[in-house]
């Protein structure tokens, strides 16, 4: 700063440099005055915001989990021949995923490369249906079983008359209890 524009700011005639003392500690007031407090909060006042935004993600993905595991059983019924039990599939499916990380990797991104998610479940009904595969003489044996048992109730079979006991005499109704054999 020149001395004419210290003494043009500083009319009482005072030197540059105190003048300039004087203006820093101005502005030292203003920077104080003008930072952004922080707030003294701990971590600990946000534990449970924290808390709580976890068990929100949680429960999407438990969400969103449960919705795929639904929609790859309902898919894997739609092509088998046989009638299998959503449990059974859904045991098949975790017993898998269990066993096999590559099937997770499949899971996880089946929204991403839904593609290679199809191929896994075609993959997967196959297993399914050769696990659950139903015995063609098995069948045709218990047809025929079912066949005999129901035509053997359907005859008729000779009843024979039942006695009048009240009209027997004494020597009839003895060889009728003998007959018994009482």
């Amino acid at each position: 700063m020149s001395e004419q524009a210290a003494i043009e700011t500083n009319p009482q005639g005072t030197s540059g440099g105190e003048s300039e003392d004087a203006l820093d500690s101005l502005l030292d007031e203003f920077k104080q005055k003008t930072e952004p407090q922080k707030p003294a909060v701990s971590t600990e006042d946000f534990s449970e915001v924290v808390q709580y935004v976890k068990q929100q993600q949680v429960e999407s993905v438990k969400k969103e989990t449960e919705e795929g595991i639904s929609s790859a059983v309902a898919s894997i019924k739609e092509g088998l021949d046989v009638s299998v039990p959503d449990r059974a599939i859904r045991g098949m499916l975790f017993d898998l995923a269990e066993s096999n990380e590559e099937f997770v990797n499949a899971f996880n991104n089946r929204n991403n490369n839904p593609q290679a998610w199809n191929k896994v479940l075609k993959a997967f009904q196959k297993e399914v249906a050769d696990e659950f595969q139903i015995d063609p003489g098995a069948t045709n044996d218990r047809e025929a079983l079912k066949q005999a048992v129901h035509s053997s109730k359907s005859e008729t079979q000779p009843t024979e008359e039942q006695p009048d006991y009240s009209k027997m005499s004494d020597a009839d109704f003895q060889k009728a209890l003998n007959d018994l054999g009482l």
